[in-house]
């Protein structure tokens, strides 16, 4: 009976709490005592490590809280309480707290969430050191943490695992690195990678002007690291983090058991292991290009033709084909018929296609002479436009377009795929209840009539994101949905409570393009078996493998965590009663992994806090990392002011003095596109020198605001230094 009573308890309070919205994060500190009271809080210091899992990423969270810039509305000896609600993907799984006290780690007890509750309130109340991280629902979280004295300080740990995505040639995590931004003051957002034999190449794929670094201390031993400067970090973006993918012949294999029983996780790239070329059709690809500098910023014609060309590079498979066309008075392709889609033929399309003047008009003409020479061609094919043009968008011009293309021979089967990479605000056009930019209803209506696809840069990928928007377009020109049949089991043994990952395909149908992973619970003798069968375009396919222990990766006891992370995620999203809440609240306490109705709790030793010996902090010791200065024994640079809104004043001394003949100095972007030249530059040996930047880029428009690098190049290296533009 008493137990019943908890578990309607615990129940009662999960649904008298309130829900948080689901894109809302707060974080303020506030008087616990007179609550209406609340200031933003401050995050003094953020620092992430990163572990890799296969198909998730461990993630440890070390924020440090403080009252900087309340002062005047608090009195200097109030002890305050932060909240800190924050949103995590809905896959991921929170599997600690720490909670530092006199410098103490204090590792959380995980209870069910009333006895928590009622554990902390009655302690924040005597005015004690505890904190309460909640679970409010599907991907929303709640730490407080009391008391917060002014002037000083609080640290945390919170540990995660968020899945991360995989494609044939890397995996990418995205971390949240929203959370920091609610800081009142927002700090530099440091990420740790600790090495590893099979997580090779850490890199910054949303900034990769930013490296990561080798470092090493006493404590922690070697580490790579990256800082991500504060005036990257947006309060509505992730940061994704990307290795080279670990695949061995198209498939990941790890477990954690014995060889007769355990857990394990497969991931499997159906292209490889079928034989892309036997089994999925050679795609004919003709790139469109229109390019108008008047209608972009940040991305120079330069950065628009490499950016494009790698990522076809890293897309295309044996047996592809591809053309280029590019907008002119008549337009025609670069090539007379098809191409292999080698590398060779590619770079060489794309160097005839960077000595032709690419127009900015004339954007109807190409789009008409591309389906055309598909059709002459009589082997299909499917377009790939990338453009930048607004001229199309009003009703008036588009409707009585989309009428003459959709009258041309073969444009019904002429998928077309659309990358609008203009990121300079448009006229927009209200239509039946919705407002398009620029020329967003043309293409969308193209897109839409040719059964093909279309991207605006700005809504999925960012405000200068090419690279992205490259790579989600072709995701989708590539996309191969086949009736797929996907069975594990071992050859002595069976298979059990398997859960499909990483994918919002069913098992029934499935992207051949993309990878399937799969986590689940084995019995039996090895080798372990895959079979992958299907039908696609009416062609059957089928592959057996056959892997022994020879092929694992390594794994931990964290491939447990994650098979019961995901079996208590589905308990929580099935309606449970009394008896599954009290199965959920079983297997949460056993495995401490965090569910609605359990709660991490954090209290000073004297309270029955027990200090962690063996945690180790992955935070200690300080690292710089931003950018590559090689040239820093060379010159001083200065900027007055910055950040700055009109203009700033750049200076330089050099050292020793410097011939500037065989330099370039330029503005870059947060993902290195060069926007602005500096030319006239003085000749001979000089030691001091003065540049002047409105915030302009080369074309005169004015560039976004966030933060850019001035940029040296030269015989001694490069350097770069940030600037931060603020446009009013």
């Amino acid at each position: 009976m008493k137990q019943k009573l908890l578990l309607l308890a615990a129940s009662l309070l999960v649904a008298a709490l309130p829900i948080i919205g689901s894109a809302q994060n707060y974080l303020r500190v506030y008087n616990p005592q007179a609550s209406w009271r609340t200031a933003p809080a401050n995050i003094d210091e953020a620092i992430f490590t990163l572990a890799p899992h296969g198909a998730y990423t461990e993630v440890g969270m070390y924020l440090t809280f403080s009252a900087k810039g309340a002062e005047s509305l608090f009195t200097p000896d109030l002890p305050l309480e932060v909240r800190f609600d924050f949103q995590l993907p809905r896959e991921a799984m929170v599997t600690d707290s720490w909670l530092w006290v006199d410098d103490q780690i204090i590792q959380a007890k995980i209870l069910d969430r009333w006895t928590a509750s009622q554990i902390y309130e009655s302690i924040v109340n005597r005015r004690r050191d505890p904190s309460i991280l909640f679970k409010e629902g599907s991907g929303r979280y709640r730490l407080q943490i009391y008391p917060l004295p002014m002037g000083k300080s609080r640290k945390v740990k919170l540990t995660f695992l968020v899945p991360n995505s995989w494609s044939e040639n890397e995996v990418k995590m995205a971390i949240p690195e929203s959370l920091v931004s609610l800081s009142r003051n927002v700090p530099d957002l440091q990420v740790r990678v600790f090495p590893s034999a099979e997580w090779t190449n850490p890199r910054v794929y949303t900034h990769p002007d930013v490296p990561f670094r080798d470092f090493s201390t006493p404590e922690l031993g070697s580490f790579k690291a990256a800082t991500i400067p504060r005036n990257y970090l947006s309060t509505n973006k992730q940061l994704e983090i990307a290795f080279d993918a670990p695949w061995k012949e198209g498939v990941y294999l790890s477990r954690y058991g014995s060889g007769s029983e355990g857990y394990y996780q497969l991931g499997v790239l159906p292209s490889r292991v079928l034989g892309a070329a036997q089994i999925l059709p050679p795609q004919r690809v003709l790139v469109l290009l229109h390019y108008n500098p008047e209608k972009v910023l940040g991305i120079t014609l330069q950065t628009y033709l490499q950016t494009i060309r790698n990522q076809l590079m890293k897309k295309v498979r044996p047996g592809d084909f591809i053309n280029v066309m590019v907008a002119s008075l008549s337009p025609s392709p670069v090539a007379p018929t098809w191409v292999a889609a080698t590398e060779s033929n590619i770079q060489h399309l794309f160097q005839q296609a960077e000595s032709s003047a690419i127009s900015s008009s004339n954007l109807p003409t190409l789009i008409g002479k591309g389906i055309s020479w598909i059709g002459e061609q009589k082997t299909g094919g499917k377009m790939l436009l990338f453009a930048n043009s607004s001229a199309e968008g009003d009703p008036t011009v588009a409707n009585p377009l989309l009428n003459e293309l959709s009258a041309l021979d073969h444009s019904a089967s002429t998928p077309c795929f659309i990358a609008d990479f203009q990121n300079i605000n448009a006229t927009s056009y209200y239509i039946g209840g919705t407002n398009y930019r620029g020329n967003e209803y043309f293409y969308y209506n193209l897109s839409r009539q040719t059964k093909g696809d279309y991207l605006l840069m700005t809504s999925c990928c960012g405000q200068s994101d090419l690279p992205r928007l490259a790579e989600r377009i072709l995701d989708l020109l590539y996309i191969e949905k086949a009736q797929v049949d996907f069975h594990t089991s071992l050859k002595q043994g069976f298979c059990f409570n398997r859960y499909p990952l990483l994918s919002e395909s069913t098992e029934e149908s499935l992207d051949l393009t993309k990878p399937i992973f799969q986590i689940g619970r084995y019995q039996g003798q090895w080798p372990f078996l895959v079979e992958l069968s299907g039908s696609l375009h009416q062609n059957l396919f089928f592959n057996g493998i056959a892997m022994d222990e020879s092929v694992l990766s390594p794994s931990d006891s964290t491939l447990k965590t994650l098979w019961h992370g995901y079996y208590i995620r589905h308990l929580e999203e099935n309606a449970p009663n009394n008896r599954t809440t009290g199965e959920i609240i079983g297997l949460s306490l056993k495995e401490r992994i965090l569910s609605r109705y359990t709660a991490f709790l954090c209290l000073e030793p004297s309270l029955g806090g027990e200090p962690c010996p063996t945690c180790t902090d992955q935070s200690k010791g300080e690292v710089t990392s931003i950018p590559n200065r090689s040239l820093d024994s060379l010159l001083q640079v200065t900027f007055s002011p910055n950040p700055f809104s009109e203009q700033t004043i750049i200076r330089f001394a050099f050292r020793k003095g410097l011939d500037l003949a065989s330099f370039r100095i330029s503005i870059c972007n947060a993902l290195g596109q060069e926007v602005k030249t500096f030319t006239g530059l003085p000749a001979g040996k000089i030691h001091d020198l003065s540049l002047t930047w409105d915030g302009t880029a080369s074309s005169g428009q004015q560039v976004p605001s966030g933060m850019y690098f001035l940029t040296l190049q030269g015989p001694e290296g490069k350097a770069a230094y940030p600037v931060a533009f603020e446009r009013r």
